[in-house]
């Protein structure tokens, strides 16, 4: 079957360990009048009781100064014309047209909460402030993460509960102030249909998604972009920095008992190259890979187990990982990031990561687990300072944990269980063939 997912213009709750800017709560920012580029979304829903996953890639315009936005992706192309009230709907050279029910909005309502402030790409990065609509629609919560300086468009993470519940996450890139090609709002001729009493809110039209046990296509097969950020050569995989921390903030969907199923989480990263050690700190967990020892501490609480670490530790972008492409994240003030594939990450696992381009700093993962028990993990890297502040991060808790279980940990697998949920993933494991793996590890593959 053939569904878009299109997303009109979204101007999001999330928990952090770590401590956000101490300043004064900022008030709504407003977006430029004009803007334009490329929206990349991952979707997330449940067809016959299963996990069905969607990537889709398209250009978006946003003029404010003429009310009117417009969608492009391959095969389509939608206009809303807020002067009129009318959203035109063109798929594959037939036109339909239906009703817009609300007015288009420059700047964050006022209604929204705000959540924090962050920092992307490091020190070199910038900073952006979320904010958190806690009644987009019906059944709908919306996220949104905007530069503190212009206000342009970073994330954002949309959740519906309702009847056809799903989960979009997306990314503005390569955003300019502008727009190059007005004709993008041209109505084809002959005019389309007369308006219709349609619910625009329902914002669907025509992507390829298939389903199964967790099935996972791309439209475009791999992300693409109109823009051309960076020369045509092909940068070979990056090294990070040999000792990082920072802050992950996790977001992922499964599918329990028929129900899609959403989780968020955050939870403190240490990476210690020089040392060979890492560290994961949550809410009510401690994990610490020590990579001298090939040995990982699981503490909960007041528990620790030990088990065994079967893969290095690495330093670099995997060679297998294939270059997608370069984006540029923040509007043209922001940074550049460098993104790479990998369809070999485990079974039925491929795994997207984004790097700055200038010092191979993480910026976003996004993992797809197909199998039996399939799973869409997102994960978005902020916070990230090239020290380590506190070394008894890795300290292992005395009296000493247990000896070393004789099992293995599969790293690559054990990634998936730790970014996926914590808390609500063990229901999904308990059901799946991951439920051998009962360590924790995060690293192995995380670069």
């Amino acid at each position: 079957m053939l569904t878009y997912v299109v997303i009109v213009f979204f101007l999001g709750s999330y928990s952090t360990i770590a401590d956000t800017v101490d300043a004064p709560t900022p008030g709504p920012c407003c977006t430029p009048t004009q803007w334009s580029g490329t929206l990349r979304l991952i979707s997330s829903s449940v067809s016959g009781g299963r996990l069905s996953t969607t990537n889709q890639t398209m250009q978006y315009y946003y003029d404010y100064e003429n009310m009117k936005v417009a969608t492009v992706g391959e095969g389509f192309r939608i206009v809303d014309d807020f002067n009129k009230m009318v959203k035109y709907s063109i798929f594959y050279g037939t036109c339909t047209t239906s009703s817009l029910l609300k007015p288009l909005l420059n700047c964050v309502p006022a209604n929204v909460s705000f959540v924090g402030s962050f920092q992307y790409g490091g020190p070199q990065g910038f900073q952006v402030n979320e904010y958190f609509d806690g009644a987009f629609g019906p059944n709908t919560t919306r996220r949104n993460a905007y530069t503190t300086d212009s206000c342009i468009p970073v994330r954002e993470i949309l959740v519906s509960t309702g009847q056809a519940p799903v989960v979009v996450s997306e990314e503005f890139v390569d955003i300019v102030p502008s727009i190059e090609d007005p004709s993008v709002f041209d109505i084809p001729s002959p005019p389309c249909p007369n308006v219709t009493d349609v619910d625009s809110a329902a914002e669907s039209s025509t992507t390829e998604t298939t389903t199964g046990q967790g099935t996972f296509e791309d439209q475009t097969g791999t992300y693409s972009t109109t823009t051309d950020p960076l020369d045509d050569s092909t940068p070979g995989p990056c090294c990070a920095p040999k000792q990082w921390s920072g802050t992950m903030r996790i977001t992922s969907s499964s599918v329990i008992d028929g129900k899609l199923t959403t989780t968020n989480q955050t939870m403190q990263y240490y990476y210690d190259y020089n040392n060979m050690k890492v560290a994961s700190v949550g809410e009510d967990f401690r994990i610490v890979e020590d990579y001298n020892k090939m040995v990982q501490y699981s503490m909960f609480t007041s528990t620790c187990t030990t088990s065994n670490l079967t893969q290095p530790l690495l330093n670099c972008v995997p060679a297998k990982a294939a270059f997608v492409g370069s984006y540029q994240y923040g509007g043209p003030q922001g940074f550049y990031v460098n993104e790479y594939f990998d369809d070999t990450f485990g079974p039925n696992t491929t795994r997207r990561n984004s790097y700055t381009a200038d010092g191979c700093i993480a910026v976003l993962e996004t993992l797809v687990a197909t199998g039996p028990a399939p799973l869409v993990v997102t994960i978005e890297f902020v916070d990230i300072v090239p020290s380590i502040e506190d070394p008894s991060v890795f300290d292992i808790t005395s009296p000493p944990c247990p000896t070393v279980s004789s099992g293995h940990v599969n790293t690559a697998m054990i990634h998936l269980c730790l970014v996926v949920l914590l808390c609500l993933v063990w229901t999904v494991l308990e059901r799946s063939p991951l439920l051998p793996y009962t360590g924790f590890s995060l690293t192995s593959y995380l670069l």
